[in-house]
Order: C-alpha cells, then structure tokens, then sequence
C-alpha cells in the first residue's frame, strides 16, 4: 500500500479507506501526475466535471494494468455526505492514477481548490474515484 514519505504528500483518508475496504492492491504512477482544467457542476449526489481539454496518458509498465489510460471529456464523481453543495464553477483537477486490475485504471481526481472537513482531521481538497 502506498504510503507517502511526508504528511503533506497524504491524499485523503477516503483514499486509503476505499483501497483497505476494497482489499486492492495500490501502485501510483507518480510522474504520470496530471493537472487539467474544467468545469465543475454540483447537483444531487454527483459532482460533474467537463474538461477544457482531452487528455492521453501512456506509461511504463510496471506490469499490472494498462500501459495508459485516455481521460474522457466528461466525468462523474459521488459526493460524500461532508461535500457541501458547491454549484457551478471552473476548477484544476489533479489527476492520479492508480492501477488495480489488468483491465483498466484507477484514477483519484483531486480538486486542491476545494477543502472539506473529514472526521475531525483537518481540512482536505475534494475527491473521489473513477474508472477509465
């Protein structure tokens, strides 16, 4: 299981949480971190997010998974219960991606713009998961 060298570099506990729960196996491709513009709209359960731009990443093989991934124009993340309703507004998105399985990737989008309070632990930027 990934675990970063400094505190700074955690990701949400929700990260760690869904990987144990989900009893996956984590590798993060660390150079293959992306950041992209786009369009966040907030409505119901979901955060929807359109891109400025499309986006393909290949990288080495690390022999799990795919050797890249394209991100699609268009995403959908669920809110957790501690995301307030955030309407209409443009955002950088960071892009990391995770591979778990031979037949596709894993990607953690994270919003640094946007911070929440997660269990007492402080405010951490806004995420969640989806599957290319």
């Amino acid at each position: 299981m990934y675990e970063p060298e400094k505190t700074r570099d955690r990701l949400p506990d929700f990260f760690y949480e869904t990987m144990e729960k989900k009893d996956l196996e984590n590798r993060l491709i660390s150079p293959e971190v992306r950041v992209l513009k786009g369009r966040l709209t907030s409505e119901d359960d979901y955060l929807y997010i359109t891109f400025d731009s499309f986006y393909t990443s290949y990288v080495p093989y690390w022999g799990l998974g795919k050797s890249g991934y394209e991100m699609p124009m268009y995403v959908r993340i669920q809110r957790t219960e501690d995301m307030p309703f955030l309407g209409e507004r443009d955002v950088m998105v960071v892009l990391l991606p995770c591979y778990f399985a031979a037949d596709g990737v894993v990607l953690w989008l994270q919003i640094p713009e946007i911070r929440i309070e997660k269990n007492g632990a402080g405010l951490m930027p806004a995420g969640g998961f989806v599957y290319v």
